[in-house]
Protein backbone atom coordinates (compact mmCIF):
# COMPACT_ATOMS: atom_id res chain seq x y z
CA UNK A 1 0.00 0.00 0.00
CA UNK A 2 1.49 3.22 -0.97
CA UNK A 3 0.63 6.61 0.93
CA UNK A 4 1.49 9.67 -0.12
CA UNK A 5 3.96 11.79 1.64
CA UNK A 6 2.99 14.96 4.07
CA UNK A 7 4.92 18.14 3.08
CA UNK A 8 6.74 19.51 6.29
CA UNK A 9 5.87 23.31 6.88
CA UNK A 10 8.63 24.64 6.17
CA UNK A 11 10.58 22.57 3.15
CA UNK A 12 11.27 24.18 -0.01
CA UNK A 13 12.84 27.41 2.78
CA UNK A 14 16.07 28.60 3.07
CA UNK A 15 17.11 27.67 6.54
CA UNK A 16 17.21 30.38 8.84
CA UNK A 17 19.94 32.06 10.82
CA UNK A 18 19.44 31.88 14.89
CA UNK A 19 21.51 34.03 16.76
CA UNK A 20 21.67 34.08 21.25
CA UNK A 21 19.98 37.65 22.65
CA UNK A 22 22.40 37.21 24.93
CA UNK A 23 25.45 37.87 22.00
CA UNK A 24 22.78 40.75 21.12
CA UNK A 25 22.68 42.16 23.94
CA UNK A 26 26.43 41.85 25.02
CA UNK A 27 26.91 45.56 25.58
CA UNK A 28 23.97 46.15 27.98
CA UNK A 29 20.03 45.85 27.54
CA UNK A 30 18.99 47.98 24.95
CA UNK A 31 19.90 47.29 21.52
CA UNK A 32 19.03 50.22 18.22
CA UNK A 33 17.85 48.62 15.57
CA UNK A 34 18.00 50.66 12.35
CA UNK A 35 15.17 49.60 9.32
CA UNK A 36 15.30 51.15 6.56
CA UNK A 37 15.74 53.95 8.74
CA UNK A 38 13.53 53.68 11.02
CA UNK A 39 14.86 52.96 14.77
CA UNK A 40 13.86 50.28 16.78
CA UNK A 41 14.13 49.23 20.72
CA UNK A 42 14.62 45.90 21.58
CA UNK A 43 15.38 45.84 25.57
CA UNK A 44 15.19 43.08 28.30
CA UNK A 45 12.71 43.42 31.34
CA UNK A 46 13.69 42.69 34.60
CA UNK A 47 11.61 39.44 34.22
CA UNK A 48 13.42 38.35 31.11
CA UNK A 49 10.71 39.32 28.53
CA UNK A 50 11.46 41.08 25.42
CA UNK A 51 10.00 44.20 24.41
CA UNK A 52 10.48 46.10 20.60
CA UNK A 53 9.27 49.60 20.65
CA UNK A 54 9.64 52.24 17.59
Amino acid sequence: METERTPRPNEGTPPRERMKVSDLMRHGPVLELDHDGQIYRLRITRNRKLILTK
